[in-house]
């Protein structure tokens, strides 16, 4: 099972502080979300559908904690975060919007396929070790390459599943 606090031993040996003096674990985790957070945002831009997430919803309904945006045209509104839509009065409305994760806690499992688990421990060392610098990555390139590895991993997935979907029917 891939939990943060394995995630945590791992980021830990990166940053040379397996004696936990430099960071404790809550601010590792506050860095860890903030990797988390980044990867949810790529992946919303680039419209990976495990991020959607759909839900049932009424004319008043207050946007899901996790909305970034509707995926697709729905007859709705959003009036100081308050569902509004031009249907009847009691009538409900399936949506499927862009979400991303919620922030995790130490024993949350890792919601990321195993593949962007390199990315999710780099992200968050840089995170930490930026922490003098005010929060700002002192390498923005790396911080750019990792977001092209994300782009080229989702590339050779999309090529797979097609790969997959054309022996499958042909």
């Amino acid at each position: 099972m891939r939990t943060i606090n394995k995630f945590l031993s791992k980021i830990r040996i990166r940053l040379k502080d397996t004696s936990k003096t430099s960071f404790s674990d809550y601010e590792l985790l506050e860095y860890f979300n903030d990797a988390i957070h980044f990867l949810s945002c790529e992946l919303i831009a680039q419209r990976d559908e495990g991020m959607l997430k759909e839900t049932i919803l009424k004319k008043g309904d207050i946007l899901p904690e996790n909305f970034v945006d509707f995926a697709g045209e729905f007859p709705v509104y959003i009036n100081n975060g308050v569902i509004n839509f031009h249907l009847q009065e009691n009538e409900n409305i399936k949506i499927t919007y862009w979400a991303k994760y919620d922030e995790l806690n130490l024993d949350s499992k890792i919601p990321f396929p195993a593949y962007y688990d390199l990315y999710i421990i780099q992200l968050t060392c840089i995170y930490a070790l930026s922490r003098d610098n005010g929060g700002v990555p002192a390498d923005g390139n790396i911080v750019e390459r990792i977001r092209q590895n994300i782009i080229t991993i989702r590339q050779g997935l999309q090529s797979a599943t097609s790969q997959n979907t054309t022996k499958i029917t042909s």
